[in-house]
């Protein structure tokens, strides 16, 4: 068995243990950070955010041993706790309370004063080698969602998040506290006219824009990109 092949089945033996969704809601997520968001996309996928925890929490401490260089294809389920339309997951992207967008630099640098002795330290390759990252972040407090998902399970399934955004692991995009509360309005795919994600033009009979998009997770893989049209422009759905 490959290592691709063990944590598929891990993967699949961990979603036995995790509850089956079976009350469907629209709601809304708002997540409180205590730093700065760091991002290198326009927006957050909310669907890869859950994907991406209940990966984990069917994974457990395997989770930690997934390596970054392999491609694993964790397959599409039932117990995704949220619904889908028209294959299109009903998951809005990130929706900012401020958009402006800021540079900021990181820097790296080896520092001698806790060497354990005198000896020639190369730093422009190396494990001590110099370096600064920039980092594009917006300073907003909060990251709202739009969803139609089971709350109990979404719930549950967040309290496992521990950022949001690029780099969170040194900081960026720590989440405070969130909250899950149902609406009576579904604007999980579009609301008021306005495409809440990218949505697919084959499914459209009218819209505004149109890009490249990732449409579902994973969002890396190019097999899920197509003609979308872009969020927060007005789009139609054809009849069904």
């Amino acid at each position: 068995m490959s290592e691709r092949e063990y944590f598929v089945e891990r993967f699949l033996k961990g979603l036995e243990e995790l509850p089956t969704p079976t009350n469907f809601k629209p709601c809304k997520i708002t997540f409180f950070l205590s730093s700065p968001l760091s991002l290198t996309h326009p927006w957050l996928h909310f669907d890869g955010v859950v994907g991406y925890l209940q990966v984990r929490r069917a994974l457990g401490e395997d989770f930690f041993l997934l390596s970054k260089k392999t491609r694993y294809d964790f397959p599409l389920h039932e117990k995704f706790p949220i619904a889908y339309y028209r294959g299109i997951p009903c998951a809005s992207v990130s929706l900012l309370e401020n958009n402006k967008f800021k540079l900021e630099g990181m820097y790296k640098r080896f520092e001698d004063r806790w060497a354990g002795g005198k000896r020639k330290v190369y730093r422009g390759s190396g494990p001590f080698r110099d370096f600064m990252v920039q980092h594009l972040y917006v300073p907003t407090k909060t990251v709202v969602f739009y969803a139609r998902a089971d709350v109990e399970i979404l719930r549950e399934l967040l309290k496992d998040l521990v950022g949001l955004g690029d780099n969170w692991r040194v900081g960026w995009g720590a989440v405070k506290e969130f909250v899950v509360e149902e609406v009576e309005k579904d604007w999980s795919i579009v609301a008021e006219g306005r495409a809440m994600r990218p949505i697919p033009v084959r499914l459209l009979k009218d819209y505004e824009d149109s890009a490249l998009l990732a449409w579902r997770p994973p969002y890396w893989d190019a097999g899920n990109v197509e003609e979308c049209a872009v969020p927060g422009t007005r789009v139609e759905f054809k009849d069904e």
